[in-house]
């Protein structure tokens, strides 16, 4: 059945060198399997960065990268898909006479040659973009704008999102909403080997560093509490390519990456049981409490405002990177104020260029709360302690939209702040073969992202109590045992015979998941509230099974054009318990058939679909597949 849906519906040289652990898992991201996900993709993979376009410097600050070996080495860089070329040069920043900046913390010095240890590419589907996005390593530390000192930034490309402001605003909200560790930012123009690469963010990294996400940093030799209580840095969802050794999956199938401390020692990192065991079990500890459904006991382990907050964020923003990214980081505090051990806390927030109405297909929806979640989200809201507190920080997150999008607000400010640039950024990308920049105005692309922010914020206000009820329980009982419960979405239609799965039991059939009322569930149910559901069954003796089946046509004609074909049949006897068909092709090179019957038509020519049953009788039915019809 699910195939059939599927079908149906820039230092001296470069070199190739292993990801550092000191970058932990802090790349744009999107879910490779989310049908709206994945980054708008441009032709220029694999070239080195060129452009017609005449760069005038004009009101924002300008990064320029010098790499040695020049374009050649760019080129390299940029075909690296896994970012593992890495070039060296020099980077300067010149910052304009008046220079003032809404985001800015402080106003830097223009300064010139400042030695890079490494330049290498980043993200992830953001990386088939022609405008793409680069991690910097300096030789020294060096504090711009404020940021504080480090090696390490990030120039965010923001290649998806016309307006170039959703991660800015984003990033604005949670500061000013008080979520420690927020990263800051400046708007900058860049240039690379002379040529003009667009309007990006100069940007703090998300990583456990002073002055960054400023945690106790652990050391190899540490292996006693309280030594080990702090801090860690964490991230959801890890790639393929992260070590094993850096990866844990909980009990209820959360996965989650070692960002800091690594313990893969093919990383350079170190290894320490003591540590990885201790915040794996503390996790563990925390899931444990949140599908208990003790609220007390969550919120000594885990920092249920960050968690709230975490959640409003995400969810208000309808991101649809939400909890599905290794951008959804959680931290560990070594201690509390109180000199209790540390709580583990949701953030720092990162990645919204696919959020704020920005989608791929369709148009944007500002109504409902059915988009940010995990299995730990499920649960905390079916405790009302959580619901009353997310109710309670909606008082604290309103006022911030309405000032974000008030005239004269930070949306106004910070698209004051970069009008200029954004011009000179849509002809780059549009003289590069991306998206014309005539098709869309920047005034018409803020009034939209304005609007969305207004009817979302509108929406929730009216609908803030729906929170108290958001999720639902399914209690699931095995003969009129309790079994276990499931938190689904209150409204949502849950498909009983994909999503449950009764125990099997020796001598007995399963005939399905009936209500309280004793009625059979439908295969599509509504839940509506809490709901109940009891699997049954009888005993194997009793079970009637297709005995005989007959197709209507023995032999059919079809075309490519009809892309599948759903053959007629009769079986008996009618009214079969167990009507279980196993079905089969004879040149899986034509056609595909699924559980269900479903043939999927892949080429033309004979082939024969055959139909076996319990008692081991095979009847088949013979396929002719035409060219598609013109």
């Amino acid at each position: 059945m699910a195939l059939f849906l599927a079908v149906c519906l820039v230092a001296t040289s470069c070199s190739t060198v292993p990801t550092d652990k000191t970058d932990p898992g802090n790349e744009e991201a999107t879910t490779p399997d989310d049908p709206q996900g994945g980054d708008e993709q441009g032709e220029g993979q694999g070239e080195a960065p060129e452009t017609d376009v005449v760069f005038e410097p004009g009101t924002l600050p300008v990064v320029t990268i010098h790499i040695d070996g020049g374009a050649e080495e760019v080129r390299k860089m940029i075909e690296s898909e896994d970012h593992s070329y890495r070039c060296t040069g020099t980077m300067d920043l010149s910052v304009p006479d008046g220079y003032e900046s809404a985001a800015a913390a402080a106003i830097s010095e223009s300064v010139s040659g400042l030695e890079i240890e490494y330049i290498r590419g980043r993200g992830n589907s953001t990386w088939g973009a022609d405008k793409k996005p680069y991690k910097i390593k300096l030789a020294k530390k060096a504090d711009f704008f404020g940021m504080g000192k480090s090696k390490h930034w990030v120039l965010l490309a923001n290649s998806s999102d016309k307006t170039l402001l959703r991660n800015s605003i984003t990033l604005w909200l949670a500061e000013e909403l008080g979520m420690p560790y927020t990263p800051q930012f400046v708007f900058v123009d860049v240039v690379m080997e002379g040529a003009y690469l667009g309007s990006y963010y100069l940007a703090e990294q998300v990583r456990l560093e002073k002055g960054r996400t400023d945690l106790p940093e652990l050391e190899e030799g540490m292996t006693e509490e309280p030594d080990i209580w702090g801090g860690y840095l964490l991230a959801l969802h890890p790639y393929p390519e992260d070590p094993d050794e850096d990866r844990f999956i909980t009990e209820h199938e959360v996965d989650f990456l070692h960002e800091s401390p690594s313990f893969a020692l093919e990383d350079g990192d170190y290894q320490n049981d003591a540590q990885r065991d201790y915040i794996r079990g503390y996790v563990q500890r925390v899931e444990d409490a949140i599908f208990a459904g003790d609220f007390a006991a969550v919120s000594t382990l885990l920092d249920v405002t960050s968690a709230a907050d975490y959640w409003w964020i995400q969810e208000l923003s309808e991101n649809l990177d939400a909890y599905r990214t290794s951008s959804t980081y959680l931290y560990k505090e070594k201690t509390e104020a109180d000199g209790s051990e540390g709580k583990l806390y949701f953030g720092p927030v990162w990645d919204f260029d696919y959020a704020w109405g920005n989608v791929l297909n369709g148009t944007p929806n500002p109504e409902g709360f059915q988009h940010a979640e995990m299995p730990w989200t499920k649960e905390l809201f079916l405790m009302p302690e959580f619901s009353a507190l997310v109710k309670e920080r909606w008082s604290k997150i309103d006022p911030l939209l309405e000032a974000m999008v008030a005239p004269g607000g930070v949306l106004d400010q910070y698209a004051e702040e970069i009008r200029a640039s954004w011009e000179q950024d849509r002809k780059a990308i549009a003289q590069s073969g991306g998206q014309p920049s005539e098709t869309v105005t920047f005034d018409e692309e803020i009034k939209a992202l304005r609007e969305f922010i207004q009817a979302r914020r509108s929406w929730i206000n009216e609908h803030l109590d729906q929170l108290d009820h958001l999720y639902s329980t399914v209690t699931l009982t095995v003969r009129g045992e309790y079994d276990q419960t499931i938190a689904v979405y209150t409204g949502s239609t849950l498909s009983v015979e994909y999503v449950l799965t009764a125990p099997e039991i020796e001598g007995q059939y399963f005939i399905g998941w009936y209500t309280e009322a004793g009625e059979k569930a439908e295969e599509y149910l509504q839940i509506l509230g809490n709901t109940a559901l009891d699997a049954r069954y009888i005993p194997e003796s009793e079970v009637t099974w297709i005995e005989d089946l007959a197709f209507e046509q023995a032999e059919v004609q079809v075309s490519m054009s009809d892309g599948v074909y759903w053959p007629a049949y009769t079986i008996s006897p009618e009214d079969a318990i167990d009507k279980t068909i196993q079905w089969s092709v004879s040149n899986d090179e034509l056609a595909m058939v699924d559980g269900e019957g479903c043939v999927i038509l892949m080429a033309p020519g004979d082939v024969t679909l055959t139909a076996t049953l319990h008692n081991g009788k095979t009847v088949s039915c013979l396929i002719h597949i035409a060219k598609a019809e013109d």
